[in-house]
């Protein structure tokens, strides 16, 4: 074998080594996620549908609103670097996600409201 043949086949072997430790990685951090977004999870049934939230500590309520998609997980781990003691941190999972059904869903699930008189003055 020549020399070039000798440091491609060396090459290929530790571009897929690599590989295979980046994804043996990647699915050992999956399940710790997923065990840790799976625990500790609450349903509020509302009229609008249920909705899945979780709390952390105790103290002043505070609602914690994450961006776009997500569980009720992004909410904990956003508000927990930034707020200490003394708070009761309320975090719900966004439509679809986990327990919480989308809002098509939900006005599925949904019964109609009776229609209140609009008062004119």
């Amino acid at each position: 074998m020549s020399w070039i043949t000798v440091l491609l086949l060396a090459a290929l072997i530790a571009v897929v080594a690599t590989g295979g430790l980046v994804i043996l990685s990647y699915n050992n951090e999956l399940g710790r996620t997923r065990a840790a977004a799976s625990s500790g999870a609450l349903i509020a049934n509302t009229t609008a549908g249920p909705i899945e939230y979780a709390e952390k500590g105790t103290g002043i309520p505070l609602l914690s609103i994450h961006g776009a998609g997500g569980g009720y997980d992004q909410g904990l781990a956003n508000v927990a670097e930034f707020m200490g003691d003394g708070f009761r941190i309320i975090a719900p999972s966004s439509s679809g996600i986990s327990a919480r059904p989308s809002p098509l869903t939900s006005l599925r699930l949904r019964r109609p409201m009776p229609m209140r008189p609009s008062s004119t003055n």
